[in-house]
């Protein structure tokens, strides 16, 4: 549980960031499924119904029940043996339990805040990451400068509903990865070229 908290990019991760992380997950379990079925499906079957299990808490929204059901008609449990099976079982009943133990947790790590305060769930709701994407489909100037994060939140939101194909997806996040690459590179490149002038400008100062 602490290292969970330690880590920056899990609890980034959480809620409806990893709504999109998850699609393609179980597409890709589809792909693979004649080389892993078994010990890849075990592991497979819990990630994707704890994702939902914690989104569904932290995001309420029918999207996360249709995602965990499409996982049961791809991959039903009873391809598993008995002793997975049984582990299985005990892992999925006590989930509701912990999804509760770790989203009211207030460890130090978030400096006494909860999991719920700590992601500000209040503004990533379905609903308003649903206008959202409508609203930047109208201008899509204005998704390029918003936070990546929510970038992803709202597209993955988007795919769960089915308002944008697969395709677009994977076409509009490419842009969108360049585009902040090539914004970093020039945000980097503006700062050296600062502190070259301040630094340039100090040792003229002490020269003289």
């Amino acid at each position: 549980m602490r290292k969970f908290f330690r880590c920056p990019q899990l609890i980034r991760g959480i809620g409806v960031e990893s709504l999109r992380a998850e699609i393609k997950f179980v597409g890709l379990q589809v792909i693979c499924r004649r080389f892993f079925y078994g010990r890849f499906l075990f592991v497979g079957q819990f990630r994707v119904k704890l994702s939902c299990a914690m989104g569904d808490v932290l995001y309420p929204h029918a999207q996360w029940q249709r995602l965990a059901a499409l996982w049961e008609r791809l991959y039903p449990a009873r391809g598993l043996d008995p002793e997975r099976t049984r582990l299985f079982a005990q892992l999925e009943a006590t989930m509701p339990g912990f999804v509760a133990l770790l989203v009211n947790h207030r460890p130090q790590a978030l400096r006494g805040r909860s999991l719920v305060e700590a992601l500000d769930v209040g503004q990533r709701q379905p609903a308003q990451l649903a206008h959202l994407f409508e609203y930047w489909s109208r201008e899509p100037g204005a998704m390029y400068r918003a936070a990546p994060t929510l970038v992803f939140a709202v597209l993955g939101q988007a795919r769960g509903r089915g308002a944008i194909a697969p395709e677009e997806e994977s076409e509009l996040v490419a842009k969108l990865l360049s585009f902040w690459a090539l914004r970093s590179t020039l945000d980097m490149s503006s700062a050296c070229a600062v502190a070259g002038q301040s630094g340039l400008a100090t040792a003229m100062r002490i020269a003289a």
